[in-house]
């Protein structure tokens, strides 16, 4: 077969051409491959709220934010989804038995953690929900060989507010507590078994239990909405006037 003139010149330069798109395709694929690696540490998500603000809100989390600003940026750390600590606390307090007697370890869920970047080791707020050990009108005021003092808040009927000083630590934990009868459940579970939510504050930056409160109760309206309580507890809006 006779060969074209040209031809050999023209293949040259189409193997050259398609070189050199291969190189660009591969060296794209390296960079996108760069920028997924960079991006793939879920566990840690920086300035982005996930569970924090689907529970706590906007104003919650810019709250958040500027509780460690002075930290070099916030971190907010993947928590469980609120669905979570839905269900967690329906099939906890479903399979309570009142005629066991012995107090029960509840599993609770973390929803939200905040530290910032150049923050100390251990200094975060945290914010979980759970079914309480303590039943919903344990004397919290007085001292006991359990907890020390604590401040009380009666909100409405339904809700108590408590804060104070807990574990060896003396870390102050701001509680929300919430009488919420689960279909299914003992009879007593709603008296004894509360859904109760925690914020734990050890951030050195201080702010008042009224702050906190504030976006503690967004919160346990966020979890109280899901959960199908048959006595519809109200989680006010406002905190009360008793709150500093």
């Amino acid at each position: 077969m006779a060969r074209v003139p040209g031809m050999r010149i023209r293949r040259i330069r189409e193997s050259r051409a398609m070189r050199g798109t291969l190189l660009v395709f591969v060296a794209a694929a390296l960079v996108a491959g760069v920028i997924g690696c960079s991006g793939s540490d879920t566990k840690h998500k920086v300035d982005s709220s996930g569970a924090c603000g689907d529970a706590m809100g906007e104003r919650g989390a810019d709250w958040l934010r500027g509780r460690v600003d002075a930290y070099g940026g916030v971190i907010f750390r993947d928590g469980e989804e609120v669905e979570r600590a839905q269900a967690l606390f329906r099939k906890q307090v479903e399979s309570w038995d009142p005629e066991r007697g012995a107090v029960v370890n509840f599993g609770r869920t973390d929803i939200c953690q905040v530290t910032g970047r150049s923050a100390e080791p251990g200094d975060s707020l945290q914010v979980r929900f759970g079914p309480s050990t303590y039943s919903f009108r344990f004397p919290f005021g007085e001292p006991s060989r359990y907890l020390d003092r604590q401040s009380v808040a009666e909100s409405n009927s339904s809700v108590r507010l408590v804060w104070g000083r807990l574990g060896e630590r003396g870390n102050v934990a701001y509680r929300t507590y919430v009488k919420c009868k689960v279909e299914g459940a003992a009879p007593e579970q709603e008296l004894q078994v509360p859904l109760q939510g925690t914020m734990t504050d050890t951030l050195p930056t201080a702010d008042s239990p009224r702050s906190h409160f504030r976006h503690l109760l967004h919160a346990t309206r966020v979890v109280v909405d899901g959960l199908g309580c048959t006595n519809k507890p109200v989680v006010p809006l406002e905190v009360p006037a008793a709150v500093p």
